[in-house]
């Protein structure tokens, strides 16, 4: 590589050998330097700018739209302790006995704000027994939360955050429209895994009506969301999207050997979320259709052969 003069500007010529330069770059002034540098460097600088409009494809334009509405949610709950002899000096000195005080415990979970008032929706597991509960946003701001309403059968509670100050208006999540899922779509889950903070991980929709088991006892909820994004403790109560950034599930649960993250875990469906918050509103309550009797199982007749009523039931 060697210098050509051109209208008075000292100008590299690249067809010439790189070992001749060495000595000259020793030599000369900066002006060379810089010349060099910019010759290397700016084929560089315009394809990273092109790069990064092909990085920023369909998942990461989900993750910036879904994350500043994902909440890292802490509780905290307070245990009594009760000993042997409890009872017993409570009987004798009574008020004057204070016992042993009380030991908190907290938890982690997630959240996503689905108002922009600050309605947060979560699992009602995460938020069980809590005394206090602390939402967490995506900028690091800090809000109480009081729980609104929830059922323990379908594991959704509704949040509401609660400041002396005006609240500002959050942002909230889109949902999608209710069974607009494809198997094997890319799928994206967010949440609060370990306590890390945000956390996103990436999977496809595995199937859309599992059902499986929860401390024993299923979920009244008949089809799951399963996917194999990574979804770890404290990512419970966290979105599940799609590549659209529309929230289509609330992370659950995982069925795992190891204890971490197998490849299946467990979402339940917008769809069902939506019906459960809707009953709640206009009724206080879930209330699904029933008929009211019990059916003879092993009967192989036609039909149903009713074996008892239940007192109160709409067949009574």
């Amino acid at each position: 590589m060697s210098i050509v003069k051109i209208s008075g500007l000292d100008l590299l010529n690249p067809h010439q050998s790189c070992r001749r330069s060495v000595v000259f770059f020793a030599s000369r002034t900066h002006r060379c330097i810089i010349m060099v540098l910019l010759f290397l460097t700016g084929p560089e600088i315009y394809s990273g700018l092109a790069d990064e409009k092909i990085r920023r494809d369909a998942t990461v334009k989900a993750v910036e739209k879904v994350m500043p509405s994902v909440v890292n949610i802490r509780t905290e709950i307070l245990l009594e302790r009760r000993d042997f002899y409890y009872d017993l000096l409570w009987e004798y000195f009574g008020p004057y006995y204070r016992g042993r005080p009380a030991e908190s415990t907290y938890s982690l979970g997630s959240g996503v704000i689905i108002h922009k008032s600050g309605y947060i929706l979560t699992n009602a597991h995460v938020i069980n027994r809590a005394s206090r509960v602390e939402v967490i946003l995506h900028d690091g701001t800090r809000y109480d939360a009081d729980p609104v309403a929830g059922m323990r059968s379908t594991d959704v509670a509704l949040l509401k955050i609660q400041d002396e100050k005006p609240l500002p208006p959050f942002q909230s999540i889109d949902f999608a429209s209710e069974d607009d899922l494809m198997l094997g779509e890319t799928v994206l889950a967010l949440g609060n895994p370990f306590g890390l903070g945000s956390s996103v991980s990436r999977g496809i929709l595995s199937s859309k009506n599992r059902r499986p088991p929860m401390e024993d006892k299923p979920l009244d909820i008949e089809d799951w969301l399963q996917t194999d994004a990574a979804i770890n403790p404290g990512n419970s109560g966290g979105a599940l999207v799609n590549s659209n950034g529309e929230l289509i599930g609330i992370n659950t649960s995982i069925i795992s050997v190891s204890g971490g993250a197998d490849g299946i875990g467990f979402a339940i469906p917008i769809d069902i979320v939506k019906y459960v918050f809707r009953e709640i509103i206009q009724n206080g309550e879930v209330i699904r259709g029933y008929v009211g009797i019990s059916a003879e199982i092993n009967y192989r007749g036609l039909g149903v052969l009713v074996n008892g009523i239940i007192p109160g039931s709409p067949a009574d």
